[in-house]
């Protein structure tokens, strides 16, 4: 299964050095937030950290823009070398044009669902964009994982018009909840302290897939 390792929770001052475990290890991409207080109470990132951290690895680079307005951000985002952008659908005012200005630039347009959000008909756009993260949580302090969310994956994965889409859970994968995210039928995962706390990486990202792999041989 396909993993992007977030930086939201790693200590600031080791970035360098996680990313280049990363890249050393099995994940196959780097997720930043990028947020700016008005939608989440959290204060995380801009678009100079992937430019920083962009010489540390050669794996893509995927940005979710935490914001109510992310248009302005996104000509920094791609000058940065970011390879994806995701928005968040319920508060942008124009999601189509503002990922058409994501595939513009060259990167590939993704869309993030809260958890308070049902999951849209997003047809009319579905042509800018190639990914959904569904967020498992809330923000901090009530930071842990919410279950019902899967069964949204479940419910929305396999219709007609959601069909070509890559899915992602991003919040809160754990071991203990593991079975819980394969079975909901998701494509990929976004992970943090699980991997960037691990006291070797690349150990425990290759761990994380064993145990994907073993509970998906049981499905």
């Amino acid at each position: 299964m396909y993993i992007s390792v977030s930086l939201s929770t790693a200590p600031f001052d080791k970035l360098g050095r996680i990313v280049e475990e990363l890249d050393r290890s099995e994940a196959d991409a780097i997720h930043i937030d990028i947020s700016d207080g008005s939608l989440f109470p959290i204060l995380i990132f801009a678009p100079k950290v992937v430019k920083d951290l962009r010489p540390y690895t050669k794996k893509p680079i995927d940005v979710h823009l935490g914001t109510v307005n992310p248009t302005w951000l996104i000509d920094e985002v791609a000058e940065a070398g970011a390879d994806a952008c995701s928005i968040q659908w319920d508060n942008c005012e124009y999601p189509r044009y503002t990922l058409d200005h994501v595939c513009r630039l060259g990167m590939r347009g993704g869309v993030v669902i809260t958890p308070k959000s049902d999951i849209p008909d997003m047809s009319y756009a579905r042509d800018r964009f190639d990914y959904v993260i569904v967020q498992t949580v809330e923000p901090i302090p009530s930071y842990q994982f919410l279950p019902f969310m899967a069964e949204k994956i479940r419910t929305h994965k396999f219709l007609e018009r959601n069909k070509g889409i890559t899915w992602f859970i991003d919040g809160d994968v754990t071991f203990a909840n593991l079975d819980v995210v394969v079975h909901s039928g998701v494509d990929a995962l976004v992970i943090g302290s699980l991997i960037t706390g691990a006291p070797n990486i690349p150990d425990r990202v290759r761990e994380i897939k064993e145990k994907i792999a073993e509970i998906q041989r049981t499905m």
